[in-house]
């Protein structure tokens, strides 16, 4: 049996988006991710987990069923930014509607070049600390204040 779309109902088709095999509708132009693939998605500009936070926020009940089991989906706010996607709360995937895979690749992107800036500023900074507690530097602050 053929997975439907939960926008319009029409049969999903398989389908390769950035190398990841998706179910695509042809009508609507969503895509629906395995659970994993919305992490390979991400991972095709920015693979360091360890800084891109929580990717599910404010969960609530949706309107549309999975594609996979049925089972009503719930919406989330991706990784706090203006976006609402849809996942099963069974585990089964990701429904994106036409679109929003852009939109991701967009966040994670900036969240790349972010994390490249705080850790600059934090090798800089941890630079500066260094010079401070040289000797010196030391003998500078003593030579300044008269000790």
């Amino acid at each position: 049996m053929s997975m439907k779309c939960p926008n319009c109902q029409s049969d999903l088709s398989k389908g390769i988006y950035k190398e990841i095999a998706v179910e695509t509708c042809a009508k609507c132009q969503g895509m629906w991710f395995d659970t994993q693939e919305v992490d390979q998605l991400e991972d095709t500009v920015f693979d360091q987990d360890e800084f891109k936070g929580s990717m599910i926020t404010n969960i609530r009940n949706g309107d549309k069923k999975c594609p996979k089991c049925e089972a009503k989906m719930k919406q989330f706010d991706y990784r706090w930014e203006d976006l609402i996607l849809d996942f099963c709360p069974t585990g089964d995937g990701y429904w994106l509607d036409k679109e929003e895979e852009k939109k991701i690749i967009e966040i994670i992107t900036q969240e790349a070049k972010d994390t490249g800036r705080k850790l600059s500023a934090e090798r800089k900074w941890n630079t500066t600390l260094k010079g401070f507690q040289s000797p010196s530097f030391i003998s500078k602050i003593k030579d300044m204040i008269g000790l």
